[in-house]
């Protein structure tokens, strides 16, 4: 975990000139080829800040946690929560375990009815393919969540609630 005085791309800085891509691609070759991983982070994107007024002022993700997949494997439900700045220009990181939320109550089963209606594909994707800075496996773990959610939402909004309508329609 450290200030590495590096952002990997545009979207880790914000105000001042663009992010050289020469630099940042290096940077990221450097991760890459090392096999580390960015373990990502929640609350506020950048750690340091210029101190500057509103349009002069620089914000950038320079601290990052970089682990190896051995150390996922041991800790994967860690996450880097990027706390406020109040006595620097950096951010300091808190690196803590997210207890995963336990499982629902109920089994959450997928209708065939579903497969067959035009708006099922559309409702996944939504939800799918957002983008969350956490480790991977916590990154599939919110998607899964978040998917089902949106498939239990959707599916009472479109066709009611359906273990009543079977019922209904079987008297």
């Amino acid at each position: 975990m450290g200030d590495f005085n590096e952002v990997l791309n545009q979207m880790e800085k914000k105000g001042g000139r663009p992010v050289g891509n020469n630099q940042a691609h290096l940077f990221k070759e450097i991760i890459d080829t090392s096999g580390l991983i960015d373990l990502g982070f929640q609350e506020d994107p950048y750690t340091w800040t210029k101190n500057q007024l509103a349009e002069h002022n620089i914000m950038e993700r320079l601290e990052r946690r970089l682990i190896n997949q051995a150390w996922l494997d041991l800790h994967p439900q860690m996450t880097i929560q990027h706390l406020p700045r109040i006595a620097s220009d950096h951010a300091p990181l808190l690196l803590r375990e997210q207890h995963i939320k336990q499982q629902r109550s109920k089994n959450f089963r997928i209708e065939h009815l579903w497969f067959l209606h035009p708006q099922m594909k559309e409702v996944v994707l939504e939800d799918w393919n957002q983008s969350y800075y956490a480790s991977p496996p916590t990154n599939l773990l919110q998607k899964m969540d978040d998917t089902t959610n949106a498939l239990i939402g959707w599916s009472k909004t479109t066709f009611g609630h359906l273990p009543s309508l079977i019922n209904t329609s079987r008297t």
